[in-house]
């Protein structure tokens, strides 16, 4: 019987590096024999860092965003907006002012239209007539007025609307004519028509007299009669050539009498004087063939 004897083989010199795994021990169910390698040591993400990205991946969606928004705003915004300007200085677009050139053509100027010169008004000329109905006369004050025909005359003396227009109205003082009418007299008296034909103006309480014998006298103030007041004779003679104006007792104003009988207040006729009757002036004042004498006591 053969002894064998298992001899372990001797120990190569050269022998494999041992790995080894400082973090987990070799698997027991490796065989043996085989290399074992060690796996690269896991890194571990800072906290800091997954910030950063989260925040840069943040930034970028509202940059994003916001491009969208304001292209869309310059894309339906009218308003002039400068592209990518922002609003701090300096900005891209300046607004200033700028200069413009603006014209417009009209149409050619029209030849101005002759307006006709109205009543009363001057100038007036071949060349400036005057309004239908109107003449243009020459006044005396070396101008010319537009007037109404008719009152031509009153418009050459005094021109003016009143009196190249209407009818100028002369008030005619009491006593004086002629009047049209009791307008044309002043305030209180009345147009009349005397005896002589032509109109005056009167006052109402004194229109008989002033028809027998117009004047101021007779139109305009009582009628002197018999015993009216005077203070010269012509006041009396005018009325009546036997009056006169007789004054008693050296009086300041006389009264209207017959000169043939002064004391008579009625200006009576003296009646004739019988016989032994006075007074008498002449024979004539005594009836029938009775002559007037003085007596010795006057």
């Amino acid at each position: 019987m053969i002894n064998i004897t298992n001899t372990p083989p001797a120990r190569n010199e050269h022998t494999e590096p041992e790995i080894i795994n400082n973090n987990k021990q070799i698997n027991q169910d490796t065989p043996v024999g085989v290399p074992q390698f060690s796996k690269p040591p896991e890194k571990k993400s800072s906290p800091k860092k997954t910030i950063l990205a989260v925040l840069g991946l943040l930034s970028f969606f509202i940059l994003g965003v916001s491009g969208v928004l304001i292209s869309q705003k310059q894309y339906t915004d009218d308003s002039i907006t400068a592209p990518n300007a922002p609003q701090s200085e300096p900005a891209a677009y300046i607004d200033q002012a700028s200069c413009h050139l603006s014209f417009s053509v009209g149409a050619p100027t029209p030849t101005p239209t002759t307006i006709p010169s109205e009543c009363g008004y001057t100038p007036c000329s071949e060349d400036l007539p005057c309004s239908d109905g109107l003449n243009c006369v020459a006044t005396d004050d070396g101008e010319s007025y537009c007037s109404l025909p008719e009152y031509e005359d009153a418009c050459i003396a005094d021109p003016s609307v009143e009196t190249c227009c209407s009818e100028i109205i002369i008030i005619t003082s009491c006593g004086f004519g002629p009047c049209s009418d009791d307008i044309a007299c002043e305030e209180g008296s009345i147009c009349i028509t005397a005896d002589d034909g032509d109109n005056y103006c009167s006052l109402p309480d004194y229109e008989d007299a002033c028809v027998i014998e117009p004047g101021v006298e007779a139109c305009c103030s009582e009628p002197i009669v018999c015993d009216s007041e005077c203070t010269e004779d012509t006041t009396c003679t005018d009325i009546n050539e036997d009056w006169s104006c007789y004054f008693e007792d050296d009086a300041e104003t006389g009264n209207c009498r017959l000169e043939s009988n002064p004391t008579s207040e009625e200006c009576l006729e003296i009646e004739p004087s019988e016989c032994g009757y006075t007074p008498c002036e002449e024979d004539t004042d005594c009836i029938d063939d009775l002559i007037c004498i003085t007596a010795e006591y006057g």
